[in-house]
């Protein structure tokens, strides 16, 4: 048989109902394929997520090496050692110290539950004779939250090295070969290049502003929260700076929520000086990073309220698992940009 292009048939057109059962086919392989990656869809976007917050680094070390394959290697590697090694560790420790939280609180024997029954019954209750805090029910109950929704993740160890390795291994291609994905999603989309290029564009801000201006710096100030609690001699020191940069997130109150009982407590029962040097690194080390810090790492985002993000993550986890922590912040990135872009091209779009 000739293979000559002149001796190829032109394109027969399909009947519609041809054209529906191609659709349907169609339809039932992209279901297919969204079963079959959903297992990696963490890791898919934590990739996706990293290659736009460490791009600018990507960038710079290509033109360096003149490389873009050394340039994602050594992109990778510091992904691996400045961050997502040390938020590993710390979670596996924040675990470990809910889990023996909660057995102490449960047998009244820990110093935590010691701590507020005492402040109840010696500081609280001779003026409002009525006041009663069930103190190990609340540990208990923080204590059991923090590992159902935390625990999963951090407890199976294979599960979540080979989750950090695959997202890994897909942020070395996704530097490497960005430019390549990318116009292959503007091909296969059906809006115009300039439509495209808008989502991309507000989607890189949305993220930098929720994921890099809230996570990134509520995961900075837990970090610098449980060094502090560890060199004053507070118990649980990664448990406690893995809420505190939770509750960092807490509009109006942020850190203060977790850093003002705890220095309350080394004040009345513990060490003053302590307590003293606790409230001088919250201010200094923990409380002055959002000065310096977010206006560096944002740049010209979105601002976004911090309460927006505190209900995303939260509802993320609830939703997706631990994996929601990233999850949600992403789908309401992703959809503040699709509402951004909506706006501003509400005519065009119409």
């Amino acid at each position: 048989m000739s293979t000559n292009p002149s001796n190829i048939q032109p394109v027969v057109p399909l009947t519609s109902i041809q054209h529906y059962f191609l659709l349907a086919i169609t339809a039932g392989t992209a279901l297919l394929t969204f079963f079959i990656f959903q297992p990696f869809l963490a890791s898919f976007l934590l990739a996706a997520t990293a290659r736009i917050i460490v791009y600018p680094v990507f960038k710079r070390l290509e033109k360096f090496f003149h490389s873009g394959v050394v340039a994602s290697l050594v992109t990778v590697a510091l992904l691996l050692i400045v961050i997502l090694l040390p938020v590993t560790l710390l979670g596996f420790e924040a675990v470990r110290e809910a889990i023996d939280m909660y057995t102490k609180a449960s047998s009244g024997s820990g110093s935590i539950t010691i701590f507020l029954d005492q402040l109840i019954n010696l500081h609280i209750r001779p003026y409002l004779p009525f006041a009663t805090l069930n103190a190990t029910q609340y540990i208990n109950n923080l204590s059991q939250w923090f590992i159902g929704n935390f625990g999963t993740f951090f407890s199976n160890t294979f599960g979540i090295g080979f989750k950090l390795f695959l997202a890994l291994f897909a942020s070395f291609y996704f530097l490497k070969d960005g430019r390549k994905f990318l116009s292959t999603l503007n091909t296969l989309s059906p809006l115009p290049d300039e439509h495209n290029a808008s989502i991309a564009k507000v989607l890189r801000r949305t993220i930098m502003s929720v994921i890099v201006g809230s996570l990134v710096v509520a995961i900075v100030q837990g970090v610098l929260a449980g060094i502090g609690y560890s060199i004053f001699g507070v118990p649980s020191a990664a448990l406690w700076g893995a809420l505190t940069g939770i509750m960092s997130l807490v509009p109006g109150f942020g850190t203060s929520l977790v850093f003002v009982p705890i220095i309350v407590s080394l004040f009345f029962f513990g060490s003053k000086g302590a307590a003293l040097g606790l409230a001088i690194w919250a201010a200094l080390a923990v409380g002055m990073i959002d000065n310096f810090m977010v206006p560096k790492l944002i740049g010209r985002g979105i601002n976004i309220h911090p309460l927006l993000t505190l209900f995303a993550i939260l509802g993320g986890i609830s939703f997706f698992g631990p994996e929601g922590f990233l999850l949600g912040p992403l789908v309401l990135s992703l959809f503040i940009a699709l509402l951004d872009l909506s706006k501003g091209h509400g005519s065009s779009l119409a």
